[in-house]
């Protein structure tokens, strides 16, 4: 016997599922072997090699994540070479691709003092 409780139930239930959306989940198993060998150079003070590597990685197929932190090390390696415009140019690209990620906005910070620019480099 089907009562009026469990009918309801049912259409709250049926409701739910129909109201749901899905979000895109992107699942990386592993980083990029080219962003890997680009922050290897970085940390060698490598930066020719870095900024070659960053920009292979570019025109490779990425996730939203790891396109950020092409971006961010392309941003790096500029900032090193204290080129402060395209360095900004590209720690704002990384942080178009992934806004939640605070060291792009550290970098960027980075960026703001290298310009003088002291009050915006606070706020990032």
């Amino acid at each position: 016997m089907v009562t009026a409780a469990k009918l309801i139930a049912t259409s709250i239930l049926l409701l739910s599922f129909e109201t749901a959306k899905a979000e895109p989940v992107e699942i990386v198993l592993r980083p990029s072997d080219l962003i890997i060998r680009g922050n290897q150079y970085i940390s060698a003070s490598e930066i020719e090699s870095a900024k070659v590597v960053f920009n292979k990685a570019l025109r490779s197929n990425l996730t939203t994540e790891q396109r950020a932190n092409a971006y961010n090390g392309l941003c790096v390696a500029h900032i090193k070479q204290e080129n402060w415009l395209e360095a900004m140019a590209l720690c704002n690209a990384s942080i178009e691709h992934a806004p939640h990620n605070w060291r792009y906005y550290n970098n960027r910070g980075n960026v703001h003092l290298g310009l003088g620019q002291y009050k915006k480099a606070m706020v990032d």
